[in-house]
């Protein structure tokens, strides 16, 4: 596959996580509305850790930052494929590792995966002895 063809089939990809994105955003936003109001405040803070198996440093920061973009949820600190995430609810934190926004990241990994022919994210490469 060549690189303006996967260009075609990724950004699809891309403005479909960023509608979801925006959609999951929203739903997050009128739960965080629901326990600031609730007269109870029923929230059970969580820090967890969870390991992602996304491929790229590009795919995990996508996700960390959508994590933390999401309200109710945010990313503390990433380090290769593990999140570590402050949740307001249990419940928030469970579903995370299962989340259907992964799977698009997933298919956006492998779409550009496939368009560079060679498992790794097409990057600057330089030749020997460091020049360009």
């Amino acid at each position: 596959m060549d690189y303006d063809r996967a260009i075609f089939k990724v950004i699809p990809l891309i403005m479909k996580y960023a509608g979801i994105a925006v959609w999951e955003v929203v739903k997050a936003n009128v739960e965080v509305i629901r326990i600031v109001l609730s007269p109870r405040m029923n929230i059970d803070p969580v820090i967890f850790y969870f390991k992602t198996d996304l491929k790229t440093a590009g795919a995990r920061t996508a996700l960390a930052n959508t994590i933390t973009l999401t309200p109710g949820t945010i990313t503390v600190s990433i380090v290769e494929d593990m999140l570590c995430i402050h949740a307001l609810k249990r419940e928030m934190a469970e579903s995370l590792p299962i989340w259907h926004m992964i799977r698009i990241l997933h298919q956006i990994e492998d779409t550009a995966l496939k368009a560079s022919g060679s498992g790794v994210i097409i990057e600057k490469k330089e030749e020997a002895g460091g020049k360009e």
